[in-house]
């Protein structure tokens, strides 16, 4: 936690609002990865064989997995970010498996660029958004090259208040971040922030587990209710 702190402290929580997305390394021990992955484990017997798995609610499935919700090295800095009138929100598990042939899966095995938060969409002043809530992503396998399902950021985006403007694939963005991470490392990112999530076209599973924190206020129970 001291880490954590320490590394947040020198790179500035300004860092995180201007760019809004921040990468956490060492986040989880390599004890706590194993005993969330072997909760994967036991989650995953229990769907269809897919290439692609995405399982919302995904803490009701284990308790090893729901105890990341008050996880004490990431709690904390949400707290500096929100503020503390704050509460889980929603919580996914994203599985992709080796896809070389973009084979069909039961879900989306990838997604383009998009904003998250409900429809319809939280207040906007000239096109963009404030933030609203946090999305937490825990890297469960080894993302540490690009090009394995990786997520992607488009770092400042939360400013512009229109669609990113993509190469003719429609897919990439001169901006972009691929976010490479290995087992144990997280990173988190606002709604507003425009990100896309890679197919998986490697020899290496993507695991990652997402939990969203959520700022109370009149909009967000708007929403709730809606």
């Amino acid at each position: 936690q001291d880490g954590i702190r320490d590394f947040c402290l020198s790179r500035g929580l300004g860092e995180v609002y201007k760019r809004q997305y921040l990468v956490l390394p060492d986040v989880l021990s390599s004890e706590k990865v194993d005993r969330l992955n072997a909760a994967i484990d036991e989650v995953l017997a229990e769907e269809e064989p897919s290439v692609a798995h995405n399982i919302y609610h995904c803490i009701d499935r284990h308790p090893e997995l729901a105890s990341l919700i008050d996880e004490p090295t990431i709690l904390p800095l949400v707290v500096n970010i929100l503020g503390y009138n704050i509460q889980f929100f929603i919580s996914n598990l994203s599985v992709r498996y080796p896809n070389p042939d973009d084979q069909q899966a039961h879900t989306w095995a990838s997604i383009n660029w998009h904003q998250d938060g409900p429809n319809p969409h939280f207040p906007k002043v000239n096109g963009a958004g404030s933030l609203y809530y946090l999305r937490v992503a825990y890297i469960l396998s080894d993302l540490t090259e690009p090009g394995r399902g990786n997520t992607k950021v488009i770092p400042g985006s939360h400013r512009w208040g229109r669609s990113p403007q993509t190469g003719k694939d429609g897919l990439t963005h001169r901006d972009e971040v691929q976010i490479c991470g290995k087992p144990g490392d997280a990173f988190l990112f606002g709604q507003n922030t425009w990100h896309s999530g890679l197919p998986n076209r490697s020899q290496y599973t993507r695991r990652q587990l997402l939990l969203s924190l959520i700022h109370i206020s009149e909009p967000t129970r708007q929403a709730e209710m809606s």
